[in-house]
């Protein structure tokens, strides 16, 4: 999937560190990303020119966004 703007992605802050929610509000030409990240009070963050984590990578390492995982339902 390509980013675009007013996409919902996870961020974490550093490896191994809560998932965090974000709005994407920019995406440059090599694929990075601005992005407003919500912290768990509901605050607002900016981060800029952010790159995506390998999509392979088991737990996202920080300062990388990822797309939400899917959660089926049993």
């Amino acid at each position: 999937m390509k980013p675009s703007v007013g996409r919902i992605v996870h961020y974490r802050t550093r490896a191994n560190g809560p998932c965090l929610m974000a709005g994407v509000v920019k995406v440059h030409p090599t694929g990075n990303v601005n992005l407003t990240v919500f912290d768990e009070d509901g605050d607002t963050d900016a981060r800029h020119g952010v790159g995506e984590a390998p999509p392979d990578e088991q737990i996202p390492a920080g300062g990388l966004w990822h797309w939400p995982e899917r959660i089926e339902e049993s």
